[in-house]
């Protein structure tokens, strides 16, 4: 029998971009799937893209393994098969509309849906199933219609649609969520402000399949903001049974209670241990979920989560460092495969722009060029990320690193310390999440390249109670802090990140009224050209002031059972494992 191809030599042979390596081997996992079958030439088209190849690479990479693709079967899926996932610690809360814990948005992810969804690149069956930020799609809203000043938004519910009982969805209760957005006291509060859907009265419902809303302004953003996991759909009957006077929103039900509409129930949720979700039998998609139910384990140990999957007594491992990634990519983890894919998920070093001597913006830009940063993404990230080089991060739409200048440059910091009159250096600290070992790391090479311009940064290790105060209440003078945006759009990252009045995610504390007017005004900006020269002019100024040191882009690593086909990955990296299967 001829021998197959290794598909790395196959990318080697035909893909002449300049890829670095983990990408490359990312690359040829995909090749493989291809080859494999189990994924078709139209999600391997689309899935291929992200990494920027030219037309002739394609057809390369699509002529050499036409042969082998031909000899090989279709994977069929095993639906009654569960899912075993590890994560690191249990969900804190399980009301859709509140902030919580990240088990707790996985969780939700399978047991809520939403007016809308959005359209994935996959097909048929393979390693990733990607979900397009730009490409809205039907979800309990059968259509969605937007005006051409893209102020009035109408959706026609799928009369299909039920709750986990069987009583249908209805406008009410459509009217009740964004209700209690509107006048509530959690999360959705802030959102139904970016919406821009400021009044319950500016919520219609015509008849019990049709919703309009009026927003203030025109929103570029809608379907996407429309399509998060925080504006799941809830019981309007459910909740005014256990409201109260003190309690309106039924915030404290809803905190611990689930009544949802996705394609599992919460079937066992033991604090501390762990939660079940079983299919559910009234769910209104057809061919959902693809698997037999959901067994989320917690184990705080992450060697152990890993160890489990190695020997099959877990399917995924949440929370991998990127030196075991890096081994699994190597080859050393029998029966587990690595998902890579290059994402904007923001990690950086914050400078409190508020305290001093922060408040100079040339010691903000001297602390930047004094970072090694090229060290970071190699030695302490293994090739998996990217250079940021922006607040606006590569792989978010109108990413320009063109205005970045800080390559490590000791001699220039060192320069600009002088100037700012702090030639002999200072004492500072850096905190760092306890849990994250990157970013201790991290910060023990920056701490020592600070040392050689005479600045002594002392690394807070902190948990995540110390952590958060700190970073909500901006104590810290330095932080590694990460975020990743739920909705891929730049002025929504840099909302949160930089807006001035955003003090409780603008942990920062940067404060710049030219900036300020950029993102407002860009949030709503329909003219798509003008959207980016928006953009482009925040980030010249940005980069200037330096509020952050952008350390680095983290690409999406997930290690995986090899026989897991179709794991999720949106663009808030919840998954939606109803459409993940193992064969």
């Amino acid at each position: 029998m001829k021998r197959r191809k290794p598909a790395i030599e196959i990318v080697n042979d035909n893909v002449g971009e300049p890829l670095t390596k983990p990408h490359r081997e990312t690359l040829a996992d995909l090749v493989d799937e291809y080859q494999s079958n189990t994924i078709s030439r139209k999600s391997f088209l689309g899935r291929a893209a992200v990494f920027g190849l030219s037309a002739t690479s394609l057809s390369g990479l699509l002529a050499e393994t036409a042969a082998a693709r031909a000899r090989s079967p279709r994977a069929t899926p095993k639906r009654a098969a569960k899912l075993n996932i590890g994560v690191g610690q249990d969900a804190d809360t399980v009301d859709p509309q509140a902030f919580k814990d990240i088990p707790g948005y996985y969780m939700l992810a399978n047991l809520y849906d939403q007016l809308v969804d959005l359209k994935t690149h996959e097909t048929s069956r393979g390693n990733i199933l990607y979900a397009n930020p730009s490409q809205p799609t039907s979800m309990i809203a059968r259509s969605m219609v937007l005006s051409k000043d893209l102020r009035t938004v109408a959706f026609k519910l799928d009369p299909r649609a039920k709750f986990q009982d069987g009583s249908p969805i209805t406008a009410a209760d459509v009217k009740y969520t964004f209700s209690r957005g509107i006048l509530g006291t959690q999360y959705t509060n802030t959102l139904m402000k970016m919406l821009t859907l400021s009044k319950v009265v500016n919520i219609r419902t015509p008849d019990q399949h049709t919703v309009i809303f009026r927003l203030d302004k025109s929103n570029p953003m809608t379907a996407r903001l429309l399509s998060l996991q925080v504006l799941s759909i809830q019981s309007a009957k459910v909740s005014r049974k256990h409201a109260t006077a003190k309690d309106p929103w039924t915030n404290d039900y809803w905190r611990s209670n689930v009544f949802g509409n996705g394609p599992y129930v919460l079937q066992a949720w033991n604090r501390g241990q762990g939660f079940n979700l079983a299919p559910n039998p009234k769910y209104y998609q057809p061919g959902l979920p693809k698997n037999g139910g959901l067994v989320f384990k917690v184990i705080a140990n992450p060697q152990q989560r890993l160890s489990l999957l190695e020997t099959g007594a877990l399917h995924v491992a949440f929370e991998i460092t990127a030196k075991d990634a890096d081994s699994i990519r190597a080859g050393k983890a029998g029966g587990v495969k690595l998902i890579d894919v290059p994402s904007p998920w923001s990690f950086g070093l914050t400078f409190n722009n508020a305290q001093k001597p922060f408040t100079d913006k040339r010691v903000r830009q001297a602390l930047s060029y004094a970072v090694p940063y090229n060290a970071i993404i190699t030695t302490i990230m293994r090739g998996l990320a990217q250079p940021a080089k922006s607040m606006v991060p590569p792989g978010m739409p109108t990413h320009d690193g063109s205005f970045w200048s800080y390559n490590t440059d000791l001699g220039k910091a060192k320069q600009l310390l002088t100037a700012a009159g702090l030639g002999n250096g200072f004492s500072t600290s850096i905190d760092v999440l306890i849990g994250r070992p990157e970013d201790q790391q991290a910060a023990t090479l920056i701490q020592a390249n600070f040392q050689q311009i005479g600045v002594k940064a002392q690394i807070n290790l902190l948990d995540a109670s110390a952590y958060q105060d700190n970073r909500n209440n901006a104590k810290s003078p330095m932080q590694i802090v990460e975020f990743y945006s739920w909705v891929n759009d730049p002025f929504y990252h840099m909302y949160w990140n930089l807006l001035s009045t955003n003090t409780f995610t603008n942990s920062s504390r940067y404060s710049n009224p030219a900036v300020d007017k950029l993102i407002l005004n860009g949030i709503y900006e329909a003219n798509a050209a003008k959207r980016v020269a928006m953009s482009r002019q925040a980030q010249k100024i940005i980069v200037d002031d330096a509020p952050w040191a952008w350390l680095f882009a983290r690409d999406f690593f997930q290690p995986v059972a090899k026989n897991l086909h179709d794991f999720p990955y949106w663009p808030d990296q919840n998954p939606r494992f109803y459409w993940t299967f193992l064969t």
